[in-house]
């Protein structure tokens, strides 16, 4: 028996509209084509049928699912193509689907996961979708503030990655930069954590201190590794996409070397398409590649709307392409790892966000002036 979906139209549409969107931005000239908002356009009125349909009189589960399926499509579309309207039209059908199923609960545990991970990316682009950042949890210990970290990198590498990892796959060097990668996200989090939370309390404002003088200190040592010309020995060269991945993460949105980031971006960029990415992803470390994808997004975003001067109407082809490539990666990637997958996306938005706040102060408790 063909599956339903095979035979459904408009699903089948809205899946050649991601598709040609993924070579338009895989081409030699990486945008959107006119053709392939053409055929959204065509695939959008083909689902406001189905619409009616599945909340008629005559609507079934079978019928609903492949409605929510074809909607979870068009909204994977429309973040990658940063089309906040089209988004949240799509959302709102989603969500009158699915209360009138009864709630999240009553469908589908595959197409639950797959709609709570597009919902994580929306921070990944500041002020997307009316996002709102991730809300980590803390523990307290000793009125010390501490989050509970996972071990032998499993937030880089997940469950099928650990044997790979440790089976000397990855070299010292690249263990070193995950180390001082995780540090960093880890203290822009504490750090906001604890502005957020008692900023005039002097026990609270040597513990700022304590972190800022961490996070400068490693900041700046990456930093002048990523500026020595080295020899890439490994394939793919996992190293070098970490140091950039890590010096555009540390660069806060006001840099004033825009230049410098927007050469980090195209590096970046570059050497994840020469290595591609998918490979990477089926590699021992796909919780750093998602990183690495969500910091290419959010830097390449800013870097555009600082540009035009308006966010709404600046969405770059390389924001695109990143954003693609993260959809890609991480929706297959929460069935088989929902927690690893939501913890991981969750953690380096909500340090993206402290590191605005820490770059600037300097180490010492003041101010950066000038």
């Amino acid at each position: 028996m063909i599956p339903v979906t095979v035979l459904h139209p408009p699903l089948m549409s809205i899946k050649l509209v991601n598709a040609t969107a993924w070579d338009d931005l895989n081409g030699p000239k990486p945008e959107i084509s006119a053709l392939t908002l053409f055929q959204r356009d065509i695939a959008e009125n083909m689902v406001l049928d189905l619409i009616a349909e599945a909340t008629g009189p005559n609507a079934d589960s079978a019928n609903s699912d492949v409605t929510l399926i074809s909607l979870l499509s068009l909204l994977s579309f429309e973040i990658v193509n940063g089309d906040e309207v089209g988004y949240l039209r799509h959302k709102r059908n989603i969500h009158r689907l699915i209360d009138m199923r009864g709630g999240v609960d009553t469908i589908d545990v595959n197409l639950k996961i797959c709609l709570l991970v597009i919902y994580q990316h929306e921070p990944v682009i500041k002020g997307f979708a009316d996002s709102v950042p991730p809300s980590l949890d803390f523990i307290t210990e000793n009125e010390t503030l501490i989050m509970s970290q996972p071990t032998d990198f499993k937030l880089m590498t997940f469950e099928r990655g650990q044997a790979q990892f440790w089976d000397g796959k990855i070299g010292l060097s690249t263990i070193r930069l995950l180390s001082d990668f995780f540090q960093l996200v880890m203290l822009s989090i504490q750090y906001q954590q604890l502005s957020n939370l008692h900023p005039t309390q002097n026990e609270d404002m040597q513990r700022r201190l304590q972190i800022r003088i961490q996070w400068h200190f490693l900041r700046d040592n990456l930093i002048a590794l990523n500026s020595i010309p080295v020899h890439i020995e490994t394939d793919p060269p996992i190293d070098q996409i970490l140091l950039y991945a890590i010096s555009l993460f540390v660069s806060p949105s006001f840099a004033v070397d825009q230049a410098a980031i927007e050469e980090y971006i195209t590096k970046l960029q570059s050497l994840l398409q020469k290595s591609n990415v998918l490979h990477l992803y089926h590699g021992p470390l796909p919780g750093a590649l998602i990183w690495c994808l969500i910091i290419g997004a959010r830097k390449s975003d800013e870097t555009s709307s600082r540009q035009s001067g308006d966010p709404l109407t600046s969405v770059s082809s390389t924001r695109k392409w990143f954003f693609m490539q993260l959809i890609r990666i991480t929706c297959p990637a929460a069935l088989d790892d929902p927690v690893d997958v939501s913890r991981n996306i969750d953690m380096i938005v909500a340090g993206m966000d402290g590191v605005d706040c820490l770059a600037r102060e300097s180490y010492r408790s003041g101010m950066i002036t000038g």
